[in-house]
């Protein structure tokens, strides 16, 4: 499982910030690559290659203290947009400072900026086709709710409220029909068809959300369930 100093991040998560980072990486070397030609820029890759890594780490950093890496909640096109053309204003204010100390990693003002549009217009792309994943709910890891009550609900709520949980709920075991099903996922009230379940809706993971778990947990079938290596939280 991904996580990273004890905080769960979906696989999808990561990808998404280190392929922003990638893309702020590659638009800074194209660039060098266009106006330096191809002889020019071999002969100092090493060079150019840390320069626009120094302008990534920073500007990645800044959309982190930006909040924007914090994809639970939809916000408009423009508000977003705002808040990237701050971090960056804030970031370009950083690399001046770090310039003015190691003047070796400063990159020319046509570079910079050709550099800067290019970094936008790709991160533009890139988090339109990322909102399009979330609001979708590719990439997620299917789960079964063991339970039906308030615990359940809750479960389910957070689940569906959140855009980048990182989970689908693709069927719920429990005695009684959950009332927060806005997906209309599959219900099921037999618990000896846990195992089965698990199969025909190829569940990754199951969550046990029951409100009284004295005598009414399915042990038998969970067990079967743990010995096949699905995981199973509480």
């Amino acid at each position: 499982m991904p996580y990273i100093l004890k905080k769960y991040y979906p696989l999808r998560n990561i990808v998404f910030f280190l392929g922003e980072g990638v893309l702020i990486f590659i638009a800074i070397n194209s660039v060098y690559l266009f106006i330096k030609g191809p002889n020019e820029y071999l002969l100092d890759l090493l060079l150019y290659t840390s320069r626009a890594l120094v302008v990534t780490i920073i500007f990645q950093t800044c959309l982190y203290y930006f909040d924007l890496y914090d994809l639970s909640i939809s916000s408009t096109f423009s508000d977003t947009a705002t808040r990237i053309a701050q971090a960056f204003g804030f970031g370009c204010i950083v690399l001046a400072i770090i310039y003015f100390l190691v003047p070796l990693i400063i990159i020319s003002n046509e570079i910079f900026w050709t550099g800067y549009i290019a970094i936008c217009f790709s991160i533009a792309l890139w988090r339109f086709f990322y909102s399009i994943v979330l609001d979708r709910r590719m990439f997620t890891q299917p789960i079964l709710l063991l339970g039906s009550g308030k615990l359940a609900e809750k479960i389910a709520e957070e689940i569906e409220n959140k855009r980048d949980s990182g989970y689908k709920i693709v069927t719920f075991l429990g005695k009684n029909k959950p009332r927060v099903n806005n997906n209309n996922v599959p219900y099921y009230d037999d618990e000896k068809l846990l195992p089965a379940l698990i199969k025909q809706h190829a569940v990754e993971k199951i969550v046990i959300a029951l409100d009284d778990r004295r005598g009414k947990t399915p042990i038998k079938e969970l067990m079967v369930c743990k010995l096949a290596g699905l995981p199973i939280v509480k």
